[in-house]
């Protein structure tokens, strides 16, 4: 939204065919603002304006990457603790049918089954 506002303010401050809108993307994804300072330097405000969309677009970039990586991890996680149940629904199922365990103590060895096998797998990863 801020990015179309510059670029109407550029629009009609420095009028068409100008280049606006490659100004405005320039600025907006972080380019140098002082390759457009003959155009924006007779119009102060524009050029205040131009400085600080600028400042702004290198803060909000690196968030809005850090943000798409936490969504792209949680989604990860998720998947991973669904797979895990999955997992430990099949080691309760395998006792059950072919160990002829009951239903709860099965679940329970298969608990501790994976919890001995999640800890393994941490000390394994922490040593490579």
């Amino acid at each position: 939204m801020i990015c179309l506002i510059t670029y109407v303010v550029l629009r009609a401050t420095i009028g068409p065919g100008r280049g606006a809108s490659f100004i405005a993307y320039e600025i907006a994804t972080g380019g140098d603002p002082f390759n457009f300072k003959e155009l924006a330097a007779p119009h102060p405000i524009l050029w205040v304006w131009i400085l600080i969309l600028h400042a702004v677009s290198w803060l909000m970039v690196p968030v809005l990457a850090a943000t798409a990586v936490d969504a792209a991890y949680r989604r990860w996680e998720q998947r991973m603790d669904e797979l895990d149940m999955e997992v430990q629904d099949e080691m309760t199922g395998i006792l059950q049918r072919h160990v002829g365990i009951d239903g709860d103590q099965a679940e329970e060895i298969a608990q501790e089954l994976w919890k001995k096998m999640s800890r393994k797998l941490a000390i394994k990863k922490r040593t490579r």
